[in-house]
């Protein structure tokens, strides 16, 4: 037989389709690899239908453009049902069971509270409102002998006894402790006291400690060794009259500042005379050091730390070690080499580092031509067919928890004209995995016209929806644990 030159054509959800058809020129005998067709489903998760709107059943979905197969079940509202009774203080309800949804809501109404029992709502059967009133015996009467508590609302009475506790005072009866009446015996009178302290003298009731015939200490003369003493009480004191000076032979002393360890001393005197211990000696303690705080900055490769630092003298020490923040890399550019460098983005830092590329290899499978088969670095965007994808500078990413390092978009055009689309994450010229779902946004202007396909190791593609607002695109990512490379690429296929 001779066959001419094999062809393939993909299946569709409807259509089988082939792989390697080879028809033999001279009797027409054909040769392929059926592909059958079959939908591209994925599961759609249900939700619950609440009591004012629908849900729908767990089903799934074609993710092939341009296939509607679906098999969607709705499931139709619930409706209210308002069967619990709810009640605070002040009001009652009648709530759904199923969300918060209340009805026939109005304040409590209807019955009166007694002396003993609150209100009762008509409606709902609770007691409400104000405390039952009850007796209020908070209205306290006495009389000369007696006292007793009387309600305020009903005249009726309790708790009557006789005046009880406290003790008469040198100036007044008894006071009873539950009434705060004066009763019983007269003042019991002073017991006066002489007393005395360094400056005066004055006399004390012994029994309730009250002063009457306070003075100063008058009479007598101090000397160099006696103090004068009093001619009323015969108390020793200081007589502010006497010159100090006068009774002393005095000696002046130098006085010397304290420092942050050492205590110091102010200028002071003393009496020469052997048998006198007169001094106007006062020692200040030490001052103790008065920290501040300086704080030295970290650097790419060297730590800082928070230093305190005495303001008197030149003590210092080391409070907390900061550690050094490492370089802060800009955009990685290729070498040519199979790696890529970058300069250190921090200010003073001129560091540039060097890593070696992490490719990731790119299978397209082409309709009439053979597959292009190149790799591609997304840290740096090379690619092994000699072209580079441009760094799209206004990507952002969201996720719960996002992995250490920078978002890296690229896009551009391959040496066939496909247009390609890298997304990573590096930290230090090397790649780093997110660890759940990741949501890309990036200026839709970047996609108009094109739809986004994922790219798998063999070439196949999936679907991946797009939403437009405004002036962004977005479209969520996973980077799943058993993949050897944590990025991926998209192909970009003109919009039909």
């Amino acid at each position: 037989m001779e066959y001419g030159d094999p062809v393939s054509k993909k299946a569709t959800c409807t259509e089988d389709g082939y792989k390697n058809l080879q028809i033999c020129k001279i009797c027409g005998y054909k040769t392929y690899t059926r592909i059958p067709a079959r939908h591209a489903l994925r599961p759609v998760e249900g939700k619950a239908a609440t009591c004012t709107e629908s849900g729908w059943e767990d089903y799934e979905k074609c993710n092939n453009m341009g296939c509607d197969y679906s098999t969607y079940k709705q499931i139709n509202a619930l409706g209210h049902d308002h069967s619990i009774l709810q009640f605070d203080e002040t009001q009652h309800a009648y709530q759904c069971v199923r969300c918060d949804d209340v009805s026939k809501k109005g304040p409590h109404s209807g019955g009166k509270a007694t002396c003993t029992e609150k209100a009762i709502c008509e409606t709902c059967g609770q007691p409400y409102g104000a405390e039952p009133a009850g007796h209020d015996f908070s209205f306290l009467q006495s009389n000369a002998v007696n006292h007793w508590f009387q309600c305020a609302y009903c005249e009726a009475t309790v708790g009557k006894a006789a005046h009880r506790g406290g003790t008469a005072t040198c100036t007044e009866k008894k006071i009873c402790t539950v009434c705060n009446q004066p009763y019983g015996d007269e003042p019991l009178g002073h017991d006066l006291a002489l007393q005395s302290d360094a400056t005066q003298h004055w006399y004390q009731c012994a029994s309730c400690n009250a002063i009457t015939g306070r003075a100063a200490h008058s009479g007598g003369k101090a000397t160099c060794m006696e103090q004068a003493v009093c001619k009323v009480c015969g108390m020793q004191y200081d007589d502010p009259s006497d010159d100090d000076a006068s009774l002393h032979d005095l000696v002046h002393h130098a006085g010397k500042a304290a420092t942050c360890t050492e205590p110091g001393w102010q200028p002071y005197d003393t009496c020469k005379r052997a048998d006198c211990d007169y001094t106007t000696y006062a020692a200040p303690p030490a001052l103790g050091h008065g920290y501040e705080t300086v704080t030295v900055q970290p650097a790419c490769t060297e730590k800082g730390c928070v230093l305190l630092v005495c303001s008197r003298c030149s003590d210092s020490n080391i409070d907390t070690m900061i550690p050094a923040l490492g370089h802060w890399y800009g955009e990685w550019t290729p070498n040519g080499d199979n790696t890529h460098s970058a300069v250190c983005r921090r200010e003073g830092c001129k560091h540039t580092g060097s890593m070696g590329c992490e490719t990731v290899a790119c299978r397209l499978l082409m309709t009439e031509a053979e597959d292009y088969v190149a790799t591609v670095c997304p840290i740096c965007g090379a690619v092994s067919d000699g072209v580079q994808l441009a760094l799209a500078g206004e990507a952002a990413a969201k996720a719960e928890r996002l992995p250490q390092g920078e978002l890296v978009v690229r896009l551009g055009a391959l040496q066939n004209g496909e247009r390609m689309l890298s997304v990573a994450f590096e930290y230090a010229g090397k790649l780093t995995r997110p660890a759940e779902p990741v949501q890309i946004t990036l200026p839709a202007a970047l996609l108009e016209g094109y739809a986004l396909h994922v790219l798998a190791a063999d070439g196949t593609e999936t679907a991946l929806p797009v939403v437009v607002t405004g002036e962004d695109a977005a479209f969520t990512l996973r980077f799943d644990a058993q993949d050897e490379i944590p990025a991926r690429l998209l192909r970009l296929v003109p919009a039909v």
